[in-house]
């Protein structure tokens, strides 16, 4: 939330402890017009949204990163399989179109939060839990639905779907270790 600070002195001090609060301008009452609250405003929603836009271009770099440096999730060292996309590249393309459209349907405000997509996003992610796919497979399969999806759609949609899809891809990977967790209990319960 962009926040900019009113106050009743003119202290330089001040306003910096303020910025570095984490406010983004700072203006002192006796000196404030309705062209300087504009454009005050104006700074600090365009601050926010630079500091928002970082922070997601820093997340899908690290998703790039750990999805590999050819684009490939490499999950062989972690538990010697091949990455689905090279293991099963037909199911792979169907997970990825699947997530396409799930990206789509939590796409609107509050839709993580609506039971229909909660709903799309357990069915999901038992389709990646059936297809054995791991963590890694997950970051893939999320990373070449967005940049589908992005190349597709206007920049400003481009990055609310990157924004969306970044809480998407959380709720997933916590689903998805919720599978394997539930299938562990029902192996062991099995050979009790």
């Amino acid at each position: 939330m962009p926040i900019v600070v009113l106050t009743d002195t003119n202290d330089e001090e001040l306003a910096l402890s303020c910025i570095d609060a984490g406010a983004q301008d700072f203006l002192c009452k006796s000196e404030i017009t309705a062209n300087s609250l504009r454009r005050a405003i104006g700074f600090a929603v365009n601050r926010s949204r630079e500091t928002q836009l970082r922070q997601l271009r820093d997340s899908l770099l690290a998703y790039q990163e750990l999805a590999s440096a050819n684009g490939d999730v490499d999950t062989a060292a972690a538990d010697n399989t091949v990455p689905m996309r090279r293991r099963k590249p037909r199911t792979f393309g169907q997970l990825v179109r699947d997530y396409e459209k799930l990206l789509e349907a939590c796409h609107e405000p509050n839709a993580l939060k609506s039971e229909e997509s909660r709903q799309l996003m357990q069915q999901f992610s038992h389709c990646l839990g059936d297809a054995a796919a791991g963590p890694h497979d997950l970051a893939d399969v999320h990373l070449t639905a967005l940049k589908q999806a992005a190349a597709e759609c206007s920049p400003s949609r481009a990055r609310s779907l990157a924004v969306e899809g970044w809480l998407l891809s959380l709720e997933m990977m916590g689903l998805l270790v919720d599978y394997y967790r539930v299938k562990q209990r029902r192996r062991s319960r099995a050979s009790v």
